[in-house]
């Protein structure tokens, strides 16, 4: 009898419980699946058109033209002088940095130097060689005159007779031997000059000035550190620029360049804040297509692209502007052909 109920068991209610399992488990599967129906937005995500169906992904645009007659285009602010980047012109521990972050320059400005005894020194020493050789100069000089006086007392001697023509000889080769070296003192003298003059050349070098008046944006200098003239970092000591007006570079693709319209004004905004665009004037256009070093990201991004770069001034009531931030820009396109 207990074989009989279990081999019931195993053959009729074991498979049964099994399949009741398994219909439990795809029915809280199926309970637990979230609803993927299709639903439209409350607002319609740009680039897609109010016809189009809700899950219908948006179509890129075609270079950087919108379908409103304007040219896209992307780039960075600048300073309208560029960024300059100021360096030592010799390598050397920096003595004192004379210039903060935002400071306002004025041209000719102290803005650091380096540590200038070892020049100062070497001044020192040829200044005072340069004194001795203007003594010796000096002296040469001198000599010159008291043979000339004495060959000219032997020339007014009206008998030649009266003296030995050797003698006369001798006084005149000591005339030309003094001139001689009056000449090799007199260039030696010019030599210490120059020396002179170079020492105080490479002493002026050792402070660096500002070539303009601008605006610092960037100080990477401290007292005690070595500043070389081979900068391996690629990071600049210091850089300058004029913020007042401020510039944006922007790069329009070249497929679009023909649809540019240049010369006029470009709606500029920072990126994040589309809602605050500014109008910035056409300043000029760089003559030469280049490769576009800023790379987007995009689905469509190719390495090989090359732009036009065109650059606008930003207006001076325009919202505060960064050296470096990106921006966008649009600009009005021609009718196309």
């Amino acid at each position: 009898m207990i074989s009989r109920i279990v081999t019931f068991a195993i053959k009729y209610a074991l498979p049964l419980v099994a399949i009741l399992a398994i219909g439990y488990a795809i029915y809280r599967t199926q309970a637990g699946k979230p609803d993927d129906q299709l639903i439209a937005p409350a607002i319609t995500p740009a680039g897609v058109s109010v016809g189009a169906s809700a899950g219908a992904p948006a179509s890129a645009p075609t270079g950087g033209a919108t379908s409103a007659g304007r040219v896209a285009g992307s780039g960075v602010v600048e300073p309208s002088s560029e960024v300059i980047t100021v360096a030592a012109n010799s390598s050397g521990v920096i003595a004192s940095v004379n210039v903060t972050v935002g400071e306002l320059v004025s041209k000719g400005q102290v803005l650091f130097s380096l540590d200038a005894r070892e020049i100062a020194s070497q001044l020192s020493t040829r200044t005072a060689e340069t004194a001795a050789l203007q003594s010796n100069s000096e002296v040469a000089r001198a000599e010159l005159r008291d043979k000339q006086s004495l060959l000219a007392l032997y020339q007014t001697i009206g008998d030649e007779r009266a003296m030995v023509g050797e003698e006369l000889l001798k006084r005149r080769g000591a005339v030309d031997l003094a001139q001689s070296r009056l000449l090799a003192a007199q260039a030696q003298v010019k030599s210490a000059q120059s020396a002179v003059q170079q020492t105080k050349t490479q002493l002026e070098l050792l402070t660096v000035r500002s070539p303009l008046d601008a605006t610092v944006l960037q100080v990477r200098l401290r007292p005690g550190e070595f500043a070389s003239v081979a900068n391996t970092s690629n990071q600049a000591a210091l850089t300058l620029g004029k913020t007042t007006p401020l510039h944006v570079r922007v790069d329009f693709d070249e497929a679009d360049v023909s649809r540019l319209s240049l010369g006029q004004p470009a709606s500029v905004s920072a990126r994040g804040a589309s809602g605050a665009a500014v109008s910035a004037n056409f300043v000029r256009a760089e003559p030469v297509i280049s490769p576009k070093r800023s790379l987007t990201n995009a689905a469509d991004e190719r390495v090989d692209t090359r732009v036009l770069q065109v650059i606008y001034a930003l207006p001076a009531d325009a919202p505060k502007f960064y050296v470096g931030q990106q921006i966008d820009a649009f600009v009005a396109a021609l009718p196309a052909r």
